[in-house]
């Protein structure tokens, strides 16, 4: 099927209302250009399948509140890009933990390459993980989200006090599992 203006309406509403037809056409009609715009912004196929894999999830995640007068192509690349800037906001904040957990634990810091820094964050995530429940919900809150102690404790309803005990006994089991 050709992309006309009149189809186009048509399946818009289609997928508002769950078509997963609707949804196929809209994938194919946009699953190239938009993987090429987002190889554009990451220079990396891995990064830009996982975020066009995410912004076509999202569009069916959120397929009932789609504005049908808005431009589909407008649309799905502007959530792309959105995807794009959630992604780069993370990972640049899971390579600040990683430089501040290195420091913090006396790792030896070297010129580090993609693949190090995949290693690291691997096993970091894989010893956060390994937290308790709470200890890593409150990790996660503070490290991971950013929020102060302050806000952690009124989101949990917790007092401060064990919100920082809880993030030292995170950083002291973090800290005897990158010794090892």
């Amino acid at each position: 099927m050709k992309i006309t203006e009149e189809n186009t309406t048509l399946l818009k509403s289609a997928l508002k209302e769950g078509d997963k037809t609707a949804f196929k056409f809209f994938y194919e009609a946009y699953h190239d250009g938009l993987f090429y715009y987002l190889m554009g912004l990451t220079n990396n196929r891995a990064i830009a399948q996982d975020i066009l894999q995410e912004t076509f999830i999202k569009l069916w995640n959120n397929h009932s509140s789609l504005n049908t007068d808005q431009s589909i192509r407008s649309f799905l690349y502007t959530m792309a890009h959105n995807q794009f800037i959630d992604y780069y906001r993370k990972h640049k904040r899971e390579l600040k933990l990683i430089d501040r957990l290195t420091l913090k634990f006396g790792m030896e810091k070297q010129d580090q390459d993609e693949e190090l820094v995949q290693q690291q964050l691997k096993r970091l995530k894989y010893s956060i993980e390994k937290l308790p429940p709470r200890c890593k919900e409150i990790f996660e809150l503070g490290k991971l989200q950013g929020y102060k102690y302050q806000e952690i404790a009124e989101i949990l309803k917790i007092s401060v006090k064990t919100v920082e005990v809880q993030m030292s006994k995170a950083f002291s089991i973090l800290r005897k599992d990158f010794k090892k």
